[in-house]
């Protein structure tokens, strides 16, 4: 679909032009917020995401982000898996932070406000107008917790491997002995060998982040179109995951006897993690959000990879205190 713009140019005469300003402090923005997302993560599953976020000052913010997945995991194939007892965990991330701006910048720009969109079918029309106006840019230190409960795929057997000796290991529940995964069992038993193996996990880790926003809150009040604003509130983070303390589920079943544990789950080796995110929603208005986020959770899989995980998530943000109007 072909764009076109329509500028109304208006620089100085505001109130001769019919338009008047109403907001141009960016540090003047509504402090709390909550947005509620539907959030989908390939593997991991979807399910709801909730982010709260308060400002107490100008350059401090508290965040809270939950997510919770109905997870997608399945068993591979009957018999041949070894899980966790009872139900595996569903997939759950509470985190909270604490931002503190280290620069935290106003630059003064002329600002574009959108006034309307108009369509004929074939075209869209912008009209909106100019104003000066000022754009907070921030750098950002975040210190922060995560508490993440998974059912991890800690490793997969493929029968083609059976020379290599597996890095995880287990002992046989009755005789105490130890086995690998992707060796036959205690005396040679091929019914020992699992095709995947899956382990209940909960782990508490700790969160340090470099933040980099950008902040807008700008207003008119324009002859014809009421109130409008340039509000923005945008975000992209890098984050250090490091685990402080995982605790996993050692009983280990065969997936088609879930009364009598099989093995005992010995091996851990616990790898940190770290993820990159932008978010966006608007600092006064209600609207519509979105974010992403990819990276590595911590993980005790024998792969690295196991842990990858990228996410998207779409909802509604509302925005709740007040803000000063010039006129």
């Amino acid at each position: 679909m072909k764009f076109t713009i329509t500028a109304l140019l208006c620089l100085l005469s505001f109130i001769g032009n019919g338009q008047t300003i109403i907001h141009d402090d960016a540090n003047d923005i509504k402090k709390i917020n909550l947005s509620v997302f539907a959030s989908l993560k390939p593997v991991f599953g979807a399910g709801p995401h909730i982010r709260f976020s308060y400002y107490p000052a100008v350059r401090w913010r508290l965040l809270t982000n939950s997510y919770y997945y109905f997870n997608a995991i399945k068993y591979g194939q009957a018999g041949n898996d070894i899980v966790s007892a009872g139900k595996p965990y569903q997939f759950i991330n509470n985190e909270l932070e604490i931002d503190y701006h280290l620069l935290d910048v106003k630059k003064a720009k002329n600002i574009h406000v959108a006034l309307n969109w108009s369509s004929d079918g074939k075209t869209r029309e912008l009209t909106y107008t100019d104003m000066p106006g000022t754009v907070r840019r921030i750098l950002a230190f975040t210190l922060g917790v995560q508490q993440m409960r998974n059912n991890e795929h800690v490793y997969n057997f493929n029968r083609t491997q059976n020379g290599n000796k597996a890095k995880y290991y287990a002992v046989d529940a009755k005789s105490g002995k130890q086995i690998f995964f992707n060796q036959p069992g205690i005396n040679g038993r091929i019914d020992h060998v699992a095709s995947n193996v899956y382990v209940n996990t909960d782990f508490l880790n700790a969160l340090i982040s470099l933040k980099f926003k950008s902040i807008s809150a700008n207003g008119v009040n324009f002859k014809g179109y009421g109130k409008k604003f340039n509000d923005m509130h945008l975000e992209t983070y890098a984050t250090l995951i490091l685990p402080i303390i995982c605790n996993y589920q050692t009983e280990l079943y065969r997936d088609n006897n879930l009364n009598t544990p099989s093995y005992m789950f010995i091996d851990k080796k616990v790898k940190p993690g770290f993820k990159f995110g932008i978010f966006h929603r608007n600092s006064i208005r209600n609207y519509w959000t979105i974010g992403a986020e990819f990276g590595f959770y911590p993980t005790i899989g024998q792969k690295y990879s196991v842990g990858g995980f990228f996410n998207l998530s779409a909802g509604l943000s509302l925005n709740f205190g007040k803000i000063k109007m010039l006129n």
